[in-house]
């Protein structure tokens, strides 16, 4: 069973490879770029439930990627995977939707990196469902 699909966008094998077979091993499909390039026809050929964006890659910055990734795919799910926290490019991310900031590098830890991944991937229970279901105001879902 597939748990959810996965594209990570980095460009260094020594942090992608580990993290790859990691998901793999937890039963996600993952498919690896290396950078950004052509982004716009690699996302509308595959049906993406979370992306894993490095910030800076060849010929590109993350900030650049991510724009075309929303342009295409305006709700998938988006980690920027990072060792570089850069204020006015944390804004920029935040305002593109961004659900997450993970370390990379020295500072990363793969298990929290995979307990991320799945929290977002997991849908809601039956009891979290029926909590979000009860703020809806009566009505609002109803075809007039």
């Amino acid at each position: 069973m597939i748990n959810g699909r996965i594209l990570i966008i980095e460009d260094e094998e020594g942090t992608a490879k580990p993290l790859e077979e990691e998901l793999i091993d937890d039963g996600f499909e993952v498919t690896w770029f290396i950078d950004g390039i052509g982004i716009e026809k690699k996302i509308q050929n595959n049906q993406f439930d979370l992306i894993i964006l490095d910030l800076y890659l060849p010929m590109h910055k993350g900030d650049e990627v991510l724009k075309k990734i929303r342009l295409i795919d305006p709700y998938v799910q988006v980690l920027v995977y990072t060792n570089h926290e850069e204020p006015h490019m944390m804004k920029d991310l935040m305002n593109l939707k961004v659900d997450g900031f993970l370390s990379k590098g020295g500072r990363s830890n793969l298990d929290e990196i995979i307990n991320k991944v799945k929290e977002l991937l997991t849908p809601p229970s039956e009891e979290e469902y029926s909590k979000i279901a009860e703020r809806i105001p009566e009505g609002y879902l109803s075809e007039e």
